[in-house]
């Protein structure tokens, strides 16, 4: 299975971003640049048809699926002496990032929160939630 929060990790970091997966926030550095932190929210994974059955391949060999939905979680901190417009302009870069695509995946949605300041880490921050759907299949031989 993939690692998608890997790989969301490594394409905001190609793409110059300040970027670090979840931690807890009493282990947040003083932040002189705007950072975003990724995690995962949710995975569900599910039937991608009935039985899961997706037909025979050419070897006649059964393919069976899954399509796994994963929910990630982009929060993005800008210093309080930057104001909240560092920190939206942060969020808006990573989730044009993520909309040129992530192999493998494909992006279903995008929830957007509004910028605010939090007081537990004495920054601006904001977040985002995408929603990524991809097709896990096998081969069974029958």
């Amino acid at each position: 299975m993939v690692d998608i929060k890997s790989d969301i990790y490594q394409l905001l970091t190609n793409a110059g971003l300040h970027c670090m997966t979840e931690f807890p926030l009493e282990c947040l550095p003083r932040l002189q640049s705007p950072m975003v932190t990724v995690g995962v929210k949710e995975t569900e994974t599910r039937p991608a048809a009935i039985a899961n059955y997706l037909g025979t391949n050419s070897g006649q060999e059964a393919c069976i699926g899954f399509l796994t939905s994963t929910t990630i979680v982009l929060d993005a901190y800008s210093p309080y002496k930057s104001g909240g417009n560092e920190c939206y302009g942060t969020i808006m870069a990573a989730v044009r990032v993520l909309l040129a695509g992530v192999t493998g995946q494909t992006l279903r949605k995008v929830r957007m929160n509004n910028v605010h300041f939090d007081a537990d880490s004495d920054c601006y921050r904001c977040s985002a939630l995408l929603t990524f759907e991809a097709l896990n299949f096998q081969t069974l031989s029958v």
